[in-house]
């Protein structure tokens, strides 16, 4: 089999002909899953740009983006595929990171800037819990 000679050519061919909601279906079966969580990090310019446009604004007095902001299409499955919302820059922290993302989405560099920036997103992910990883 080309997974046990380690055929990497072959391997890709192969998960490239597999339908994606298909595989992972037999994928979660196998495992005896219900779901995972993924960690989705809005500090994260390039992984945020995957939700809502780059240049989109958070409006401070309702914590939201603007509907005609959001551009990610769930062509996953939710119930599958469930969210957790990162928030590693506050535990540690690390106001360089934090001030950017404020600033970047139109918010003031402050605390009511970071509770609109964490509302706007938990409004968008949808999580199930935050998270961090911490040394």
């Amino acid at each position: 089999s080309f997974m046990l000679s380690k055929d990497l050519v072959a391997i890709r061919q192969w998960f490239a002909e597999q339908d994606p909601l298909k595989h992972t279906s037999k994928v979660f079966e196998l495992a005896n899953l219900k779901y995972v969580i993924m960690t989705n990090i809005p500090f994260d310019e390039k992984e945020a740009a995957c939700w809502v446009k780059p240049d989109a604004k958070i409006e401070l007095a309702n914590s939201s983006f603007a509907e005609s902001d959001k551009i990610f299409v769930q062509s996953y499955c939710a119930t599958r595929f469930r969210t957790a919302l990162r928030i590693d820059p506050l535990l540690k922290g690390d106001w360089g990171t934090i001030s950017a993302c404020l600033k970047a989405r139109g918010l003031p560099q402050t605390l009511d800037g970071a509770k609109a920036f964490l509302r706007a997103w938990a409004k968008v992910y949808q999580p199930e819990y935050m998270m961090a990883s911490t040394p």
